[in-house]
């Protein structure tokens, strides 16, 4: 059963401050549960898991009401300030709703790179173990460094970090990329994201041009903590679903990638998810733009 880790729903109207939104006119539109439901059928992956948007609770209750009556979404990804006192009040806010699996810290929103390393995130972070909650890290390469010293200090803690770690496909570039997320990866027992990779890369670029970062995150993480996500809707301005699914395994199958890892089973040990549920079809919304 094919689980697709990294999802996104929004719709605009409600004012969530979304950056990418903000950012990229071709995303102002409302993406929903029924968007994306034709998409995953069409790639015969069963189930999804949610990924908060915003740096806001009520944005995260928001992806939470949406994923409660859909058996196909395995789990939700919330937001809380980590670094907040009443941090644990916030994630009881949270778990209330259900189907909270973990949270997401958004280092590209926050003005200070070490910010993951201070003592009152690492309060938070704690927390987040001890409720058997996970971590998502959207970083890029200049987050990496602070956040393998903080993972280094919750090994209990379960881990992800999204999208690569954010590699320079587009310039051709390598370091301090590639020598950051291989320590993260020899001294954390951090999962990272197979995802991103198209968004990161230059128009007109081709799977060929990712080859050489898959290979790192290959030989940094292994089968075993590769993580199978489409980074939807985002990757529909890097192609779409489809174009990143078939480019996936292709590289899977390039670099002699464990597919059942990569695309289900490191899924379900990083959220704690079960093999129950299946996409039921409903009303799909319409996709105009």
């Amino acid at each position: 059963m094919v689980i697709d880790a990294h999802v996104h729903f929004w719709r605009p109207a409600l004012g969530h401050d979304i950056l990418i939104v903000r950012r990229e006119p071709r995303l102002r539109r409302d993406y929903q549960p029924a968007d994306l439901q034709p998409a995953m059928e069409a790639a015969g992956i069963a189930r999804a898991v949610v990924v908060q948007s915003a740096p806001a609770l009520a944005e995260s209750e928001y992806q939470l009401a949406l994923a409660a009556d859909l058996p196909w979404i395995a789990g939700v990804v919330g937001w809380v300030d980590l670094a907040a006192a009443d941090a644990g009040a916030q994630l009881d806010r949270l778990q209330r709703a259900g189907k909270l699996v973990g949270v997401r810290a958004m280092l590209n929103r926050i003005e200070d790179p070490e910010w993951i390393a201070v003592d009152a995130v690492h309060a938070g972070l704690a927390e987040l173990a001890r409720r058997g909650l996970s971590l998502d890290l959207i970083a890029r390469p200049l987050h990496l460094e602070a956040c393998r010293r903080a993972l280094a200090r919750v090994p209990d803690l379960r881990v992800v970090v999204d999208h690569g770690g954010g590699p320079p496909i587009a310039a051709r570039g390598r370091e301090p990329w590639a020598m950051l997320i291989a320590a993260l990866a020899r001294d954390t027992g951090a999962y990272c994201k197979f995802s991103g990779l198209f968004e990161e890369a230059a128009d007109g670029d081709g799977t060929d041009a990712l080859l050489p970062y898959a290979a790192h995150l290959a030989t940094c993480f292994g089968s075993d903590r590769l993580v199978f996500a489409s980074n939807w809707p985002v990757c529909e301005i890097a192609g779409g679903y489809a174009r990143w699914h078939a480019a996936a395994s292709d590289l899977a199958i390039r670099l002699g990638l464990d597919q059942d890892a990569l695309f289900a089973d490191n899924a379900r040990r990083l959220y704690q998810t079960g093999d129950g549920a299946r996409i039921t079809p409903g009303p799909r919304a319409s996709t105009a733009r």
